[in-house]
């Protein structure tokens, strides 16, 4: 099982992100820890409920930039998890990883081979004061090492994290909800990716550049697209 971690300074995009899946059939509402939102339909979401249970944690930040924690557990396309085995693999693993009392919302993503699951909650408490996150990556490791052998499921090898990444979906000009596709590919390019605006076109070379919009020509700044992972 491997683990990707992100954070972001407001939690919107992350459950819009979710919601989107949700919304297109690859996606479910598995759980939500701490909150009083409760899952009557694994086909639905509501984002503005979700967004009011994070509100007074969001409200008492005091210096935080980026208070959202986002993690995606991708198991092995060979083992096969029930929801309720994911649901108890996302409690113990935040409760690990020291978030056990945060609100906390849990989705499975159906798009790929690898059913996974992802985890949205925040990284400051009721107090203001941001959790303890020395050796994140480190602790988030150990942590799926020992699931690993609770759930006896296949051990993560070296070069399986470069596997996890959701694929962005195409436009399908056939279809008529051609906008609706465009809003969710922009809000999935928002999350998986940061730009830059660079007046110095020798910027292209950058062996971390995904895509540049070009504009070299009339001297005009470049849109720099990096994966938030790079």
């Amino acid at each position: 099982m491997v683990a990707r971690i992100t954070s972001g300074a407001t939690p919107a995009g992350a459950l819009y992100y979710n919601k989107d899946k949700i919304d297109r059939g690859e996606g479910r509402f598995l759980v939500a820890f701490n909150t009083p939102m409760q899952v009557t339909d694994e086909r639905y979401f509501d984002i503005r409920e979700a967004l009011r249970c994070f509100e007074p944690y969001l409200e008492a930040n005091r210096r935080t930039k980026n208070p959202v924690f986002h993690a995606s557990l991708n198991p092995a396309p060979e083992d096969r998890l029930s929801n309720d085995e994911l649901r108890q693999i996302a409690r113990e693993y935040m409760e690990r990883m020291g978030y056990g009392a945060q609100p906390c919302f849990v989705f499975l993503h159906e798009d790929i081979e690898r059913r996974h699951i992802h985890i949205v909650s925040l990284r400051v408490g009721l107090d203001g004061r941001k959790l303890a996150h020395d050796f994140e990556a480190r602790r988030s490791r150990e942590i799926l090492d020992a699931l690993e052998r609770h759930y006896g499921l296949r051990l993560a090898a070296e070069g399986d994290a470069k596997q996890t990444y959701d694929t962005l979906s195409k436009l399908d000009y056939t279809k008529s909800d051609l906008k609706r596709q465009l809003a969710s590919l922009v809000r999935s390019t928002r999350y998986r990716y940061y730009h830059v605006f660079c007046d110095d076109h020798r910027t292209r070379n950058c062996d971390r550049c995904i895509r540049q919009v070009n504009r070299a020509k009339h001297f005009l700044p470049e849109l720099i697209v990096f994966r938030k992972d790079s």
